[in-house]
């Protein structure tokens, strides 16, 4: 059994503080399930372009872990001097191939599951750090709930990194929405 935490300011909370939100998600969800059956790598593949369209032309983003947030790093353009920050190993040697980025891991325990570093070591690396762009990636998005993920370290983590980022872009697809879940 898997508990599920929070993830910090987009906390279950996140739809009840204002109609215009509670709105927008209930806009998103329809549309969702109007798409009908989605294969969901094409779609992870639009989710990370759109995301791309966030990336400034200079500056520093934080990449999450996660599938979605995988494929944005596949598709991460390397035309440009951007510091990149992240808690995923495999994710840091991709973007190694493109030698305008700069990549820093953030250090910490390493999560056999996920590849995410986690723990206190990653605390303090987010502590240090402010990025134009945090890319997170969730397990589950219900209104009742907000954003979720089964490790509660994972989720202490996620937190940090929504509060050392200017700009904050969620890559999620459409089998995320209304599920509070840990896999």
């Amino acid at each position: 059994s898997h508990s599920c935490a929070p993830l910090g300011d987009l906390d279950r909370h996140f739809a009840r503080t204002s109609p215009a939100v509670r709105a927008t998600f209930d806009r998103v969800l329809a549309a969702v399930s109007r798409l009908g059956p989605v294969t969901v790598l094409p779609e992870k593949t639009r989710i990370a372009q759109a995301a791309l369209r966030h990336l400034p032309a200079q500056g520093s983003v934080l990449i999450d872990a996660g599938s979605t947030t995988a494929k944005l790093v596949e598709l991460f353009p390397g035309d440009r001097d951007v510091t990149v920050y992240t808690n995923t190993v495999p994710l840091a040697m991709s973007l190694l191939t493109r030698p305008r980025l700069t990549v820093f891991t953030l250090g910490g325990r390493l999560r056999n599951v996920t590849f995410a570093e986690v723990g206190d070591w990653t605390a303090r690396a987010l502590a240090e750090i402010n990025v134009d762009v945090a890319f997170l990636g969730t397990n589950g998005i219900s209104i009742e709930r907000g954003l979720t993920t089964p490790d509660p370290a994972e989720a202490a983590v996620k937190r940090l990194m929504l509060g050392c980022a200017t700009k904050r872009i969620l890559l999620a697809d459409h089998s995320k929405f209304g599920i509070v879940k840990g896999t």
